[in-house]
């Protein structure tokens, strides 16, 4: 299993590097709304293994409709308010597609879990796109390739310190085999890859400057959200009866599996950048 997992992680991870630096603006936008589909299409199947119902092919139209509704005020300069106007159309549409129903006796379930699929991965997934074109150009692809490496090294770190330290339980309830010295781990894990690339970049990821002391805020914070992330799918898959979000990689799990601490964590690196960091050059 770990060598499963060490020779599928390194392949993906090679993948995702070579797209994110070589991809053009197209392709990386394919690759985000097949992913968005992807992903939303296993969450759904989670929801209906837990016995509840949603409107999956609605949620999945809505949640590229966000993504495309992000890209084009990005991209093309269209009005911001287009945002909101999707997010409104999302829910009348939802709202609609229960009200045309006539034997749905799980009404409130169906809304909001087809709701929380949308919010969920649909939104949470297009701050990956806020970032890339952070400024409107498609140039964000360090301040990602910052948010990736974090994540995921935190995710390793957090992996091996459990494994081979793991004492103490951290949330038995949702994920057995997950401990307070793993979490330890993955913290020192991810502040060390955030000081690193702080250092090899010497603070400038091209669209915002960092200072130290945002390496080793966004360091700590990043790694923690995507651990509160991942007990979020622990817990949904617990509720679905299930190991891992779909068969995937061996070793890796489905895409929701490689995804659930990278979804949390981009909004806290958007708006950290958006409030607290500057455009090179300005200072």
């Amino acid at each position: 299993m770990l060598k499963a997992r060490l020779k599928n992680g390194i392949l993906a991870a090679a993948v995702l590097v070579s797209l994110l630096f070589l991809a053009p603006a197209w392709m990386y936008l394919l690759i985000v709304l097949t992913v968005c589909t992807l992903a939303m299409l296993e969450f759904y199947q989670m929801l209906e293994k837990a016995n509840i119902p949603s409107f999956r092919f609605v949620g999945i139209a809505a949640a590229l409709l966000l993504n495309l509704s992000v890209w084009g005020v990005a991209k093309y300069a269209w009005n911001s308010e287009v945002e909101l106007a999707v997010l409104f159309a999302v829910i009348a549409a939802i709202f609609l597609r229960q009200l045309s129903q006539k034997h749905n006796r799980k009404p409130f379930e169906t809304v909001s879990g087809t709701l929380l699929g949308v919010l969920y991965i649909g939104f949470l997934l297009s701050f990956l796109t806020r970032i890339m074109m952070f400024d409107g150009l498609f140039n964000g692809q360090w301040l990602l390739f910052y948010l990736l490496v974090i994540i995921k090294v935190s995710d390793s770190g957090a992996y091996f310190a459990g494994t081979n330290l793991g004492r103490h339980k951290m949330a038995p309830r949702l994920s057995p085999k997950k401990t307070w010295e793993g979490f330890a781990g993955g913290m020192a894990a991810g502040l060390l890859a955030s000081l690193a690339l702080y250092y090899y970049r010497g603070g400038d990821f091209d669209v915002v400057r960092m200072e130290l002391s945002d390496a080793i805020m966004l360091g700590l914070l990043l790694p923690g959200a995507g651990v509160l992330g991942d007990l979020f799918e622990s817990l949904c898959k617990r509720a679905a009866g299930i190991k891992d979000s779909s068969a995937g990689m061996k070793g890796l799990g489905g895409l929701m599996d490689l995804a659930d601490s990278v979804l949390p964590a981009t909004p806290i690196l958007y708006l950290w950048a958006r409030f607290f960091l500057v455009a090179p050059g300005s200072i």
